[in-house]
């Protein structure tokens, strides 16, 4: 069983982010933002940066504005790989936990870990699948039941609460992680597109509030949905077209909910407001992001918690 974010087990070891070969877009703008996400993060627990050597230096200027007790948690790491992608939730191990809830089993990438791993025929990306840590996945059928991932399979081949997606619109073909996410047992956060935004968006939010109204999760619960509206990209200066400002890609973390931000007042207030009710034991951190948006991704997508384990001798 996959643990939920929320598990203090979850986030007692270091969380994993990046600052490797970045994809296209700006540099700096990308560097920026994952620096902020890492302090973000190291005010409450520990941060792991894995860079490419020729990164190193630049990584370390993450430590420069930060308070003595966030340049403590924070650990730059050279991987001698220069073509690592920054996604960490996607090539990152996925952790999984066995049922007496002490053994955390994942696929075996970093050898630190000393973790060993469980072998699957399901090719999915981290970003591609959420639990809500009691059994109940989701996903889309556009990033999973696709040929480009897994040629032949049948969405009831997996348990699963499939939301339709829409594949090509975007480089994850619709990862979940941008669209829906469990924000406890038994409750979504959906992420609602503008008028202005593309028709084809609006057709896959009203296609995932469709089937979530009509789930139930593996303890029999049906679903509450909670909305969160995204902001228009034309109000976000200098956004591309493809731009995924989603604040359902926020991160949660030891004590707290980091929330992306992307410039506009009336819906970045908004999600604040609309995660500060659903976390109301969470303390509530806005950051800033352009660079990781306009590449695909966001915070969530950079990074991947490593929950506290024992392993099997």
């Amino acid at each position: 069983m996959a643990p939920s974010h929320g598990n203090s087990h979850g986030l007692a070891r270091p969380r994993i982010t990046q600052l490797l070969p970045p994809p296209p877009g700006n540099h700096k703008q990308l560097n920026s933002d994952v620096n902020r996400v890492a302090q973000a993060i190291a005010r409450f627990e520990k941060v792991t940066i894995y860079v490419a050597r020729a990164q190193e230096d630049e990584a370390r200027t993450t430590l420069q504005n930060c308070s003595e007790e966030q340049a403590a948690a924070i650990d730059v790491r050279v991987v001698e790989d220069d073509d690592v992608k920054p996604w960490m939730r996607d090539i990152a191990p996925t952790f999984v936990v066995v049922p007496d809830s002490k053994t955390v089993h994942a696929r075996h990438i970093l050898h630190d870990h000393q973790i060993p791993e469980i072998p699957t025929s399901l090719v999915a990306e981290g970003g591609g699948i959420k639990t809500d840590g009691e059994g109940t996945l989701l996903a889309t059928e556009s990033a999973l039941v696709n040929s480009n991932r897994n040629p032949g399979m049948d969405r009831n081949a997996v348990d699963v609460i499939w939301l339709p997606g829409v594949a090509g619109a975007d480089t994850t073909d619709c990862h979940i992680d941008a669209l829906a996410r469990f924000a406890g047992p038994g409750v979504v956060v959906l992420s609602r597109p503008p008028a202005t935004r593309e028709e084809i968006w609006t057709t896959v939010y009203k296609d995932a509030q469709r089937v979530l109204a009509a789930a139930q999760d593996a303890k029999g619960r049906s679903l509450r949905i909670v909305d969160v509206p995204e902001p228009d990209i034309k109000a976000i200066p200098g956004a591309d077209a493809g731009m995924i400002p989603s604040y359902v890609n926020y991160l949660r973390v030891k004590g707290a909910v980091i929330v992306p931000q992307f410039g506009v007042s009336e819906t970045d207030a908004g999600a604040l407001g609309v995660l500060g009710e659903l976390f109301p034991d969470k303390e509530i951190v806005p950051v800033y992001l352009h660079g990781l948006p306009n590449a695909g991704g966001g915070l969530h997508c950079i990074t991947q918690q490593v929950p506290l384990v024992e392993v099997d001798a």
